[in-house]
């Protein structure tokens, strides 16, 4: 079982047993070929060729070539599920986003030509006990990028509150629980008279 088989069988699994919301797409149904690739914007290189770090951006390539022998209009679709869970998505390239599913508009393509749709993801500082470090993009042949773990995490801490008013209701709720629990102890309990 290679990894993108492997990835679904657990997503469905877990899915199943009601641990994840279970999605499932029927998509890029149109004859021919689909293919992704990856490239790192910031290393300059092939994203499959080394780990992505965190603030890297990466392209990724959908790609459909018209093997049909007939003219075809298909719309790109690829299901970004372990994507998201690993990186932003900072520029649709024209797309559209509905949950994770990421959907290019419909292109007519003659038999023997083929397109090109790109989108830029920005990839997220995970934490090294993090267990699954692969982006996986099942379009088509599907493409794996490895991302190390490490980096920054971005973002504002907001603390919880805790001011006066916060502080008079826990007060509040202390009081009622040490009264029911005095009275349970010290209220005499009245005998029930049996029923006739």
């Amino acid at each position: 079982m290679n990894h993108l088989s492997r990835n679904r069988f657990f997503a469905v699994f877990l899915g199943i047993l009601g641990f994840l919301p279970l999605t499932v797409y029927a998509i890029n149904t149109t004859p021919g070929t689909y293919s992704a690739t990856a490239f790192n914007e910031t290393a300059n290189v092939n994203a499959t060729a080394r780990d992505a770090q965190a603030g890297e951006v990466l392209q990724i390539h959908l790609l459909y070539n018209n093997t049909s022998g007939y003219q075809q209009t298909p719309t790109l679709q690829a299901d970004l599920q372990d994507l998201l869970y690993l990186a932003d998505i900072i520029d649709l390239g024209g797309a559209s986003l509905s949950g994770a599913l990421l959907t290019f508009p419909s292109t007519t393509v003659g038999n023997g030509a083929s397109i090109d749709r790109s989108f830029r993801v920005q990839v997220k500082a995970i934490s090294p006990t993090t267990v699954d470090r692969m982006i996986n993009i099942p379009f088509g042949t599907g493409v794996d990028i490895r991302v190390q773990p490490g980096g920054v995490v971005k973002g504002t801490y907001v603390s919880p509150s805790t001011g006066p008013k916060e502080n008079l209701a826990l007060a509040f709720v202390l009081a009622g629980l040490v009264t029911l629990l005095w009275s349970a102890k010290h209220l005499p309990i009245q005998p029930r008279a049996p029923r006739a």
